[in-house]
């Protein structure tokens, strides 16, 4: 076996198992205010399949409200998961949290993620997508979930995250982590609605929307 392939399935075994785990114990200890959840059960209650729209760095929270929310039955979820090794590793570690991982990239098989979030949708399950993802540009939402909304009917949930205190890495997302006892406010905005008849400039305005709510939830500081 070539040695940077041995090397990845050695990686592909150990590290979603040290992520999930770390990310575990880090939850215990924070503090997650979570805000307008009515927003999401409104559609929960009445077996409406909802899309999360989230920024790319901010998908540890992601995942500690995805388990925190199943405790409330809100159904399956899944989150696109590029055809990349790296896409592989977090398809692996977003498993250990009981979510399924729909496998689609930016640049090969874009249609087929879009196709298979949507099934996915039509299935009943939430999906959660990182708009930005999974290359970039950071903060820069693509035109497909508002496509995935005219398609399946689901409305789109904007959710941002602001921590008390965190890390921020150096990748192209600035991807941020809580730290351990800190305080965290998750919010959950107004939902987005994309009619069936929607044309093209109609999906531009959503998806200029998406982007707008996310920016302008992230900048704002949390009462």
């Amino acid at each position: 076996m070539p040695r940077r392939r041995f090397k990845y399935v050695v990686l592909r075994a150990i590290v979603p198992r040290l992520i999930s785990g770390a990310l575990r114990l880090l939850r215990r200890t924070l503090r997650i205010e979570y805000r307008n959840e009515e927003r999401v059960f409104e559609f929960i209650d009445k077996k409406r399949p909802i899309v999360l729209a989230f920024w790319h760095g901010d998908m540890a929270t992601v995942l500690f409200a995805t388990c925190d929310y199943a405790r409330r039955q809100i159904g399956p979820c899944a989150v696109l998961a590029s055809l990349s090794e790296d896409g592989e590793l977090l398809a692996r570690t977003v498993q250990r949290f009981g979510i399924d991982a729909v496998r689609g990239s930016s640049s090969r098989g874009a249609r087929s993620g879009l196709i298979g979030l949507e099934r996915f949708l039509l299935n009943g399950g939430n999906v959660g997508i990182a708009v930005d993802g999974p290359r970039g540009p950071r903060h820069s939402v693509k035109l497909g979930i508002a496509l995935i909304a005219k398609d399946t009917g689901a409305p789109i949930i904007p959710f941002t995250v602001h921590y008390q205190r965190s890390w921020r890495f150096r990748s192209w997302d600035h991807t941020e982590v809580p730290k351990p006892f800190s305080r965290c406010v998750a919010t959950f905005h107004e939902p987005i609605i994309v009619p069936p008849t929607a044309d093209r400039d109609d999906l531009e305005r959503i998806r200029a929307r998406v982007e707008q709510v996310l920016l302008e939830g992230t900048a704002k500081d949390p009462p």
